[in-house]
């Protein structure tokens, strides 16, 4: 009988015990799609693609932020509370201007996902020109007040059109710029010379080629250099 009561307390005390067990809830951040090919793209278009994102979660997915990787693209999302079983849009466009060959641009995707709090969307692809640039900017390096430093770039058209420059010119006045033709209507050196005095610290300057392409009126070839302090 002692044996008896004292087996039905025990398996009292384990019904009357709480459960501390409870059902997790979270949301899950979706996308069937994350990488986005584009192909051959000429550099003067723009890339525009939508990206499908969808909760598979049991509670609100929060999108806090949708980070591009650079100010070349652009990327808004429809929704930013997005129900259980519901999706939303996030519609990029990517400039290819001035750039050339392989891209590959990546836009971050920040939500309250426990489990992926960020989601990396991509846009790849290569951006072709007929008009090529090279190198696509100049920089000099370190240089002291007094230096002269010549810098050039080299423009070629390819395939079957021609194109000239039209204008030549520069916004800083501690750069000069001027065009050698290397074979009429193809190819073209554009040298570029600083002038001093220049100014301490970082030197910026724009080269701008006018041109009678219909696509590439304008071609434009950021200059840098970081003048130093003469030496006492």
């Amino acid at each position: 009988m002692k044996h008896l009561i004292l087996l039905l307390f025990a398996f009292s005390a384990v019904f009357a015990a709480p459960s501390f067990s409870q059902e997790t809830h979270a949301p899950k951040i979706v996308c069937e799609e994350p990488t986005f090919q584009f192909g051959s793209q000429d550099s003067s278009s723009d890339v525009e693609h939508t990206f499908v994102i969808r909760n598979d979660g049991d509670i609100t997915l929060e999108i806090k932020q949708v980070r591009p990787s650079c100010g070349c693209t652009v990327a808004n999302i429809s929704e930013k509370m997005i129900a259980p079983g519901a999706t939303a849009n996030i519609s990029t466009k990517l400039s290819l201007r001035g750039r050339q060959g392989p891209q590959h641009k990546t836009i971050t995707v920040e939500s309250n996902d426990p489990n992926q709090p960020q989601l990396m969307l991509k846009l790849e692809g290569e951006a072709t020109t007929e008009v090529q640039v090279n190198p696509l900017q100049l920089f000099y390096g370190r240089l002291t007040p007094d230096a002269t430093v010549t810098g050039s770039v080299e423009v070629v058209v390819a395939g079957t059109n021609v194109m000239q420059i039209t204008q030549i010119s520069v916004d800083s006045p501690f750069l000069t710029a001027s065009i050698e033709t290397n074979s009429l209507g193809k190819s073209f050196r554009i040298v570029v010379v600083s002038r001093p005095p220049l100014p301490e610290g970082q030197a910026r300057g724009i080269v701008t080629l006018n041109t009678d392409h219909p696509r590439y009126s304008a071609i434009t070839i950021p200059v840098t250099a970081f003048v130093m302090k003469p030496s006492p």
